[in-house]
């Protein structure tokens, strides 16, 4: 109990401040893309070692299960502040021009969205493979499957990787994203757009300007 609750939160803890500052001391050289797309890669594969963990496989070759638990709380904690950090301000640069609070509004509530969706499926997962343990005692046989969703949930953001490659913008934290999008339009350059090959309609500032 000490172990999980002091050491590891601690442990915990120092991961997250690690990696804000290795955010802000790097982030301004990297784009949104490359750094979501190496942050979720090395959190997919990293999260693959729970696999070994919960299939008992580590006591096989005689790796102690603290060994995984020190990596995971404190390596998956920093590269996850990787991912949340430019996610904040990515959303922030999607916001149009006096549309701030409406936009980021539903920007998040997007993502919360996802997140919801996500958390409703990775139960329904659970309840197929059986792993409803109830804490009683004697339930080892609840977790016999827990590795195959463990290797489920950490293979599938692997496959939406690529997807990010079209709706991630190659820019930097800071950069400006689109033109039309801080004067006020807040679908410019988006994938709809993009597949109906829309032009973007001049804006009513640049109408009067000409």
């Amino acid at each position: 109990m000490l172990f999980y609750n002091a050491t590891l939160g601690c442990m915990g803890s120092f991961a997250t401040l690690f990696g804000l500052y290795t955010y802000n001391r790097y982030s301004s050289q990297i784009s949104y893309r490359a750094i979501i797309v190496v942050s979720n890669t090395v959190f997919s594969l990293l999260h693959l070692a729970d696999m070994v963990l919960f299939s008992r496989m580590n006591v096989q070759i005689g790796i102690p299960d603290c060994f995984f638990a020190f990596g995971n709380q404190s390596l998956g904690t920093m590269i996850y502040q990787w991912l949340w950090m430019p996610q904040v301000g990515f959303f922030s640069q999607l916001c149009p021009k006096d549309m701030e609070a409406s936009m980021f509004a539903l920007v998040v509530s997007c993502h919360n969205l996802g997140v919801a969706i996500s958390s409703a499926l990775g139960a329904w997962l659970l309840a197929s493979l059986s792993c409803n343990p109830r804490g009683a005692a004697m339930e080892t046989s609840e977790f016999q499957h827990l590795w195959i969703a463990s290797g489920v949930s950490s293979l599938l953001p692997l496959l939406g990787i690529s997807a990010l490659f079209s709706l991630v913008p190659d820019v930097r934290p800071g950069e400006e994203i689109s033109t039309q999008l801080q004067r006020g339009d807040g679908t410019a350059g988006s994938l709809w757009r993009r597949w109906r090959s829309e032009s973007c309609p001049p804006m009513e500032s640049d109408s009067e300007d000409a």
